[in-house]
């Protein structure tokens, strides 16, 4: 059964307090970036929520997310702007989303909802921050915030001692008319955020495993660094139901023709026996390294030309033996 989202009335239950504060040190106690420390306790937490809310104003909006058995799940808040210039803009606040309902869309809908609470409200602009490469900052790019920029070391995580930084984010709100569901945007991009690109990623993992019954798939990379471990030479794909797929493969130029690229396809294609994988398969324009494959057992199954012009797009093939065994050679 999914969470019920609900506004918290008043100064919240003590029921609802105890909640929180067992939401906020799930939250910490995660590593999560929620400006406490892992000595944060109960009783402190309790103090903190009631002081919080007591202290927000009348304006202030928080939400909480219950599970079948009552119990809060989630939450997050909005703050108006105390500047009386700004009576447009608020800020948002502590999204939490306890461990055992995480990776179920809670996020996502909390942040609807508070965002239609802002659109209530009459807020037109909405800010908040996070800790840089954390899964709220995939969340956010995901539903359309738009990145301010970074504050390097900006906080300390939950040990007090490991710096990271913070990215802030605001949100435009367009007015909605009631009863009627906003047209998506069609947004062209030339460079989408990385997160944004894996976040498809993801979901076309989730739709062929629920599709196929399958659920192996797994990232295959190998990088070569050097002494400054900067990258000089690596290959990246993907494994997935006894097939493995190459699609990046890069040599720098003083590594070439040094044996390297023979390295990195034969750790490749071990990795990808170990997981049970009987077949290769990667694509290549005719003027990259077709010959290199085909001396390394690769077949062409598939020609695309004029792909880029005056040229081909060559999809490739090679079996593989079962782990253990070694690969057959043309």
């Amino acid at each position: 059964m999914s969470a019920t989202i609900e506004r918290l009335s008043g100064p919240g239950s003590e029921a609802d307090i105890r909640g929180l504060a067992r939401l906020l040190l799930d939250a910490v106690e995660s590593g999560a970036a929620a400006s406490f420390l892992a000595t944060l306790t109960q009783e402190a937490a309790e103090a903190w929520w009631r002081d919080s809310i007591a202290s927000s104003g009348p304006r202030a909006v928080f939400l909480v997310a219950r599970g079948a058995d009552g119990a809060i799940d989630g939450a997050v808040h909005l703050l108006p702007a105390w500047a009386p210039n700004q009576p447009h803009r608020a800020d948002i606040a502590k999204l939490l989303v306890h461990r055992r309902a995480r990776r179920q869309g809670l996020g996502a809908r909390l942040m609807q909802a508070i965002e239609e609470e802002a659109r209530r409200g009459g807020y037109r602009l909405l800010i908040l921050d996070t800790k840089r490469g954390d899964n709220a900052e995939r969340l956010y790019r995901r539903l359309g915030w738009t990145v301010v920029g970074t504050i390097p070391r900006f906080a300390v995580d939950p040990d007090g001692v490991t710096p990271h930084d913070t990215v802030v984010f605001y949100k435009e709100l367009a007015s909605r008319e009631p009863g009627k569901t906003p047209r998506p945007d069609l947004v062209v991009t030339a460079d989408p955020a990385p997160e944004d690109v894996q976040y498809l990623e993801d979901r076309l993992g989730e739709f062929n495993a629920a599709a196929t019954g399958i659920s192996d798939g797994a990232w295959l990379a190998i990088f070569v660094r050097d002494q400054d471990r900067r990258i000089v030479a690596g290959l990246c794909g993907s494994t997935f139901g006894g097939a493995a797929d190459i699609r990046q493969f890069w040599v720098d130029e003083p590594l070439r023709r040094k044996g390297w690229g023979t390295k990195l396809l034969a750790a490749a294609e071990q990795e990808a026996r170990r997981r049970g994988c009987r077949q290769m398969t990667l694509m290549t324009f005719d003027f990259q390294a077709p010959d290199f494959y085909a001396r390394h057992g690769f077949e062409i199954v598939a020609e695309v030309k004029d792909h880029p012009l005056g040229h081909s797009n060559l999809l490739l093939r090679k079996r593989l033996d079962p782990a253990g065994h070694r690969a057959s050679q043309p």
